[in-house]
């Protein structure tokens, strides 16, 4: 879901152009929220159980999380835009499209990297982890959420685990 806000158009079937962006977006950033609103909440309330602390305004901070996070997806979707460009730099065979650097495995667990490590900076339990480790698990690459890795970052190869 974040793939498609992150790389529009590369990752669904239907055409997005200048007509339904705005509905496109909408409802991609709709689903996004309400998916990782819930989902920080059960991480928040898991981290609460295993500190054997009261879970307080859980909800409400999952959807705190939420806003955070999607307010810096513009300044994600620049520094993924440098990792594209570093992958079309640095390893020629990217250069026959543009869609082919998506295709790496490398270029998937950056991704998710930089996704985690935007929850992980913003205090997010558990959830950046199991990200980097599903990646991991797809790509062979282990890039813990917690690396700060600046910008113009490729990986080109990868293995499957």
């Amino acid at each position: 879901m974040a793939c498609r806000i992150l790389y529009p158009g590369y990752f669904i079937r239907t055409r997005v152009d200048e007509v339904n962006v705005g509905y496109y977006f909408g409802q991609e950033l709709t689903a996004l929220f309400e998916a990782l609103s819930e989902q920080i909440m059960l991480a928040i309330k898991h981290d609460c159980i295993r500190h054997n602390q009261v879970c307080t305004n859980c909800e409400e901070r999952g959807q705190q999380a939420a806003i955070g996070f999607l307010s810096g997806v513009p300044k994600l979707r620049v520094l993924l835009a440098t990792d594209v460009k570093a992958a079309y730099e640095g390893d020629p065979p990217p250069r026959a499209s543009t869609k082919s650097s998506s295709s790496y495995r490398g270029f998937f667990a950056i991704t998710v990297y930089r996704i985690a490590h935007q929850l992980h900076t913003s205090d997010i339990p558990l959830i950046p982890r199991i990200m980097t480790e599903y990646a991991h698990s797809r790509t062979g690459i282990d890039i813990h959420p917690g690396a700060d890795i600046g910008e113009s970052f490729f990986i080109d190869h990868g293995t499957v685990s």
